[in-house]
């Protein structure tokens, strides 16, 4: 990820030049003059921000350009034959590097419950308070994301971690399969750089009173997330996108770091089914 705190962007719409204040894994915070806005990063860079320094545009764009490879390569695998996905998904030894194999929905089993991670940034208390996790359908130039089109994976029971700025923040567990949805929200900040169309599951949120900082934890998170399209990077840190499957063991992990603080999430019938 390139550094940009502190750097100059400059906004091609109507808020002129500002200054990244903030930066996390996702998302960048820019000061203008007349307003402060969060932004998704690096995809803000495609249409709504552009850096003053050249060599920080190249960087970006470099970026942007893996980013694009890794998601015309998701609809590529979709369309891989199975002998050919069983080739390159390698044998389960484990000594396999993320970048061979081939992301694959969970496998569901009738009655099984899947757990998921949603990296929500600053939609996040708007999701909470209104009880939903939402989604576009296609970016504004028309591309699908795996990271979007995992909504529908979900099934009624299904239980997710949402984070955000770095935190694991609540828990929740999905009422029922998304629906189609326009986009919700005031139509402002991050809302805007997607398009309308989208999806939504509706969820009961648990909030935690006290968060849990995931990066504290990188090493046992690399023990779990060391394949493609895992929530987390070669390096522990949170991956650019939004709805990931979450191995269950590293949930059940979580689950324990997070009743160090949080002890009312053991009585949670819910998430019993981590705790045996």
């Amino acid at each position: 990820m390139v550094n940009l705190l502190n750097k100059k962007v400059k906004h091609l719409g109507k808020y002129g030049l500002g200054t990244v204040i903030v930066q996390d894994d996702t998302s960048i915070t820019v000061e203008f003059p007349q307003k402060t806005c969060k932004f998704q990063y690096p995809a803000a860079f495609e249409k709504f921000l552009t850096a003053e320094d050249k060599n920080i545009v190249d960087d970006i764009d470099k970026e942007l350009r893996i980013l694009k490879k890794v998601e015309e390569g998701s609809k590529t695998e979709k369309s891989v034959p199975k002998a050919a996905e069983e080739k390159v998904k390698g044998s389960a030894s484990g000594k396999n590097t993320r970048a061979d194999k081939v992301y694959k929905p969970v496998q569901r089993t009738e009655g099984k419950v899947l757990t998921y991670l949603v990296f929500q940034g600053d939609t996040y208390d708007e999701e909470k308070c209104g009880g939903f996790m939402w989604a576009p359908k296609y970016s504004k130039d028309g591309r699908t994301m795996h990271h979007w089109e995992r909504l529908m994976d979900i099934r009624k029971g299904d239980v997710i971690f949402h984070c955000s700025n770095g935190f694991i923040k609540a828990i929740s567990r999905a009422k029922d399969r998304c629906k189609e949805c326009p986009r919700p929200g005031q139509n402002t900040g991050e809302w805007l750089n997607w398009e309308n169309d989208g999806r939504k599951v509706e969820c009961d949120y648990y909030v935690l009173k006290v968060p849990l900082k995931h990066g504290d934890y990188k090493d046992k998170i690399l023990e779990y997330c060391n394949v493609k399209y895992a929530p987390f990077d070669k390096d522990g840190n949170g991956n650019m996108g939004y709805l990931y499957d979450l191995n269950q063991e590293l949930a059940a992990f979580f689950i324990q770091e997070i009743s160090k603080k949080n002890p009312e999430v053991l009585d949670y019938d819910f998430l019993k089914f981590l705790l045996s």
